[in-house]
């Protein structure tokens, strides 16, 4: 089975990196907050083992080397600590801190990266069948990142807001300019071909990033006008979020009557807006204490008024 960009075998991909997104939140919808994250957690685990399995076949495949124009192969420049693997350590972290820049950044920028490799895959990834074990180590890393960042809205950890860009966008420019500097070190030690990040336009082929070179040709500062069309985007998925995520009718700060499960999980810590039909938390607050913090809208409630440990309704 050939695969290359939105051929049969590609769209049949991504049906399943969706079904998988909707048979996670369809499973895991009832469980705990504890059980959601182990299992969320697991898959990055599984991810990162698998990702060294599949450099390990690349470090052996001939015809990779062939059709990248290489003359060895580089465990330097196959490192996790491109712009969308890199989510396979920043998903656990994020879940672990609750640090909302880390899961935003997880959820809007690593999936977009994972989405440039699929949409502009490199040449020893296109148009092979993708029984070949480098092809499947490809797809299969970049679908569960996917599947990944967008399950940590779909199972409750994470729920978009404007308020959260300005720290999306600095973890992504600390990242960046991390994977800078590694880039400058490999590339004058080990590694000439160390291009982590895209910071060096000169070096990648993706329309938009050739683009951006063309008019700034200086690496890392090229990619900086592309954080106009990340807020855009952001910004928009933000604004449906909002209109999703309506203030709940009763019982959301649990004050007069139990509180409601599924709106206090969702939104415990970082939310004004709450609602009822979301996955519900068994043993809401697991990983908060006895208590957990919760912001909400409403005559009722106080922004991050401390409530007591959330039980089942």
């Amino acid at each position: 089975m050939i695969i290359r960009p939105f051929n049969a075998a590609y769209l049949l991909l991504l049906a399943f990196a969706a079904g998988a997104v909707v048979l996670l939140w369809a499973l895991l919808r009832g469980r705990s907050e504890r059980c959601r994250a182990a299992v969320l957690i697991a898959l990055c685990a599984v991810n990162i083992i698998g990702f060294f399995v599949y450099k390990g076949f690349l470090s052996r495949d001939v015809q990779f080397l062939q059709a990248s124009g290489l003359d060895r192969f580089n465990w330097f420049n196959e490192l996790p600590l491109q712009l969308c693997n890199i989510n396979m350590f920043l998903i656990p972290i994020g879940i672990l801190t609750h640090r909302r820049s880390l899961l935003g950044f997880a959820f809007f920028v690593a999936p977009l990266g994972a989405l440039m490799a699929l949409v502009f895959p490199e040449a020893p990834f296109v148009g092979y069948s993708l029984w070949l074990p480098r092809m499947l180590g490809y797809y299969i890393t970049h679908m569960l990142i996917l599947i990944c960042g967008f399950s940590l809205t779909t199972l409750g950890f994470y729920r978009p807001r404007l308020k959260d860009l300005p720290g999306v966008t600095g973890a992504l420019l600390t990242t960046a300019f991390a994977a800078f500097l590694v880039d400058l070190l490999l590339r004058h030690t080990v590694c000439p071909q160390a291009n982590y990040f895209f910071a060096f336009g000169q070096d990648i082929d993706v329309s938009i990033l050739n683009l951006l070179w063309k008019w700034i040709p200086v690496p890392f500062l090229y990619e900086l006008p592309a954080l106009a069309i990340l807020f855009v985007y952001m910004g928009l998925v933000c604004l449906v979020f909002s209109k999703l995520d309506a203030p709940c009718t009763a019982g959301c700060c649990g004050i007069n009557e139990k509180p409601d499960a599924d709106c206090v999980r969702l939104f415990q810590g970082h939310g004004k807006k709450c609602r009822r039909r979301y996955p519900s938390a068994a043993a809401t607050g697991a990983g908060y204490g006895n208590r957990t913090r919760l912001s909400c809208l409403g005559s009722r409630c106080s922004t991050n008024e401390l409530i007591p440990q959330v039980q089942l309704l």
